[in-house]
């Protein structure tokens, strides 16, 4: 009994490592036939666009995406079918696959098929005033023509500047309620939104006025700020420190003894804020901005600081703001391409100086009252649009 039970588990193996083997085989020599004519469909095509035979190109193309209409792989990426059906004039094919997005938007192509996008690019900027007017002549209402229209200037121009952000604007001014905004919000590039953030790093000069000048000059700084720009609005995170030169001895009494400061003795100068203006010019190359600081500032004697007696002296220590004037040329820009079409990855090197009153507003003594005027220049690095 117990040989004919294993008799019969064996044989089960023997069934099933054949079926396996069977399998394995079939496997290994299927040929998926669609992938093939898609592969060489699609190297075809380019070669007739190539030679500007456009008519067979149209012919492949109808071909291929018949053929693979409905199932898990297409021929085509989406933005393919657009270039593609721009480039033979097919303008109501082309007016289809826009309305359709939904459903064909996210089409998935077999791996390592043929790329030909790059081509499809150069071949619709270089025939792309041909193209723009056999499309203003055609028979699609003039909603498609006009967003037809902006595809052309993004595949032609590219979309990282005002002219595209003007055209998208007012298309969708016009057409509040497109049947296209499905490929306004997934297809077009967004609109591209002026912003920046710089590191800076310079010197300048901060000066004194009332009876603060005559106690003490003014001095050289060293500055440190992070920029922040987005469309005409400036900000800036700044800090600016110094010594400044006494002129004039004197002597105070801080309740316990007295404390003597000598001519051309140096107090620590630090001014740290917030500046905040408009950009009345803007324009890529060079930046200009009214603007109001709100700032901490601080102008105080070390000698006499230690751990023990904290016996430092302050001129002032004091809540500051006033009105400024920033300017900045841009010295050198760099673009990395980020995608096909949509746009690049800015970064920039300028130069800026900006120019201010601080207004202090209390003093520890009325004998130094006064404010601090400045000039500040510095090299920025930025990254964003200039």
């Amino acid at each position: 009994m117990k040989g004919r039970f294993c008799l019969i588990v064996s044989f089960f193996l023997l069934i099933t490592n054949q079926l396996n083997a069977q399998l394995e085989n079939e496997i290994k020599t299927y040929v998926d036939s669609t992938e093939v004519l898609v592969t060489n469909g699609r190297k075809m095509m380019v070669n007739k666009i190539l030679d500007n035979d456009y008519s067979k190109a149209h012919e492949i193309y109808k071909y291929l995406t018949n053929l693979t209409a409905g199932k898990t792989f297409s021929s085509f990426y989406y933005s393919e079918d657009i270039y593609l059906n721009i480039l033979f004039g097919d303008w109501n094919n082309l007016v289809n696959i826009l309305l359709d997005y939904k459903n064909i938007g996210h089409k998935y192509i077999y791996k390592d098929t043929f790329e030909i996008f790059s081509l499809l690019g150069s071949k619709l900027s270089s025939n792309g005033d041909s193209l723009q007017l056999e499309c203003q002549k055609s028979t699609i209402d003039t909603e498609s023509k006009k967003l037809i229209d902006i595809i052309f200037y993004v595949v032609i121009n590219g979309s990282d500047n005002d002219v595209y952000n003007s055209k998208l604007d007012d298309f969708q001014k016009e057409y509040v309620n497109s049947k296209y905004n499905d490929i306004l919000s997934n297809v077009l590039p967004k609109k591209r939104i002026k912003a920046s953030f710089g590191f800076a790093l310079g010197s300048g000069l901060v000066s004194t006025t009332g009876d603060l000048k005559k106690n003490f000059g003014s001095n050289a700084t060293i500055n440190l700020s992070m920029d922040f720009s987005i469309q005409k609005i400036y900000t800036s995170l700044y800090l600016n420190g110094t010594s400044l030169k006494l002129k004039v001895p004197f002597s105070v009494t801080n309740g316990i003894e007295t404390l003597d400061f000598t001519g051309n003795e140096s107090f620590q100068y630090l001014d740290a804020g917030l500046k905040c203006g408009y950009l009345v010019i803007r324009n890529g190359r060079i930046n200009l901005s009214p603007y109001f600081s709100i700032s901490g500032s601080f102008l105080e004697s070390k000698r006499y600081d230690s751990e023990e007696d904290k016996k430092e002296y302050k001129i002032f220590n004091s809540f500051t703001y006033g009105p400024g004037i920033h300017s900045e040329i841009k010295l050198r820009e760099n673009k990395t391409n980020n995608s096909y079409y949509y746009g690049y990855e800015h970064s920039y090197i300028s130069f800026k100086v900006d120019a201010g009153y601080n207004f202090i507003a209390k003093f520890k003594d009325n004998y130094f009252k006064g404010n601090t005027p400045y000039l500040m220049a510095e090299l920025v690095w930025g990254i964003g649009f200039f």
